[in-house]
């Protein structure tokens, strides 16, 4: 929501001065200065120019507080939905993808706009999942041929210590390294690290122990979010188990890493 407000007090201030003429006093006479102004003076523009100002409060001072004088008209009027908030980001993408689909772009000097439609374009040139062997070849010489690389798969490989792990699979198999200003000393670089994260699984999944049976009988019969439907199969259920053994296995050994002295329990 935030958000949304600023959004739309910047574009007050843009769209404004397309709903009212500007004006300067010259020698007593008031002159219209509009033509000095790149104003969009489109039926778009002019009326969420007009929608904006229906939200305005002009019996405050704007250089006394800006945020009562830009958005007090809303007086009881109910707050945006969820709803809303969500139509209106769905609006606002294919507005931008409708405007990069029709951009032109010149030959010469790129400005950054022209070098987002090139990039724009350059995703949707690949509509289909067409590189996945390069992928795996990426992935072969990285370590990870197989997964989960446990005993038995062509792709495991014993290792003595973490340095060998990490010299074969890379710090990221364990945790995240980044580069960032400190913000205690702005003209030093920092190395933040950070757990190694895991979009794939749910972190119930993660967590558990085990499934019982009880708790797998429920699922199997309900269609609620949050179940854990991964055991339906039967074929798939044991690879499926060996990948979150395999995932469990890896969080351990990176929380051995940051925080050795941590125990089990914790």
């Amino acid at each position: 929501m935030n958000n949304i407000v600023f959004l739309s007090l910047m574009t007050l201030m843009d769209l404004l001065r397309a709903h009212t003429a500007l004006q300067k006093k010259d020698e007593g006479k008031f002159v219209d200065i509009l033509e000095n102004y790149e104003v969009c003076n489109s039926e778009v523009c002019l009326k969420r120019a007009s929608h904006i100002q229906k939200f305005l409060n002009t019996s405050v001072n704007p250089c006394e507080d800006f945020y009562s004088y830009a958005c007090g008209g809303r007086g009881d009027k109910p707050d945006l939905s969820s709803e809303s908030v969500e139509e209106t980001a769905e609006d606002v993408r294919d507005v931008l993808e409708t405007i990069l689909e029709n951009m032109e772009v010149g030959k010469g000097h790129q400005n950054i706009t022209d070098k987002l439609r090139v990039l724009y374009k350059a995703c949707e040139a690949v509509q289909e999942e067409d590189n996945l062997d390069g992928l795996s070849e990426v992935m072969t010489d990285s370590g990870f041929k197989d997964w989960p690389i446990i005993a038995g798969s062509t792709g495991y490989k014993n290792f003595s210590n973490y340095s060998e792990a990490l010299l074969w699979t890379g710090p990221n198999a364990f945790f995240d390294l980044n580069l960032a200003r400190s913000s205690a000393d702005l003209t030093t670089i920092i190395l933040q690290i950070e757990q190694t994260r895991f979009p794939i699984l749910a972190r119930d999944i993660l967590v558990a122990e085990d499934v019982s049976d009880e708790n797998e009988a429920d699922c199997n019969d309900s269609d609620e979010d949050g179940c854990n439907t991964y055991y339906d199969d039967a074929e798939s259920g044991p690879r499926v188990q060996a990948v979150i053994d395999a995932y469990k296995s890896l969080i351990q050994s990176a929380v051995l890493i940051m925080r050795p002295k941590i125990k089990n329990r914790s």
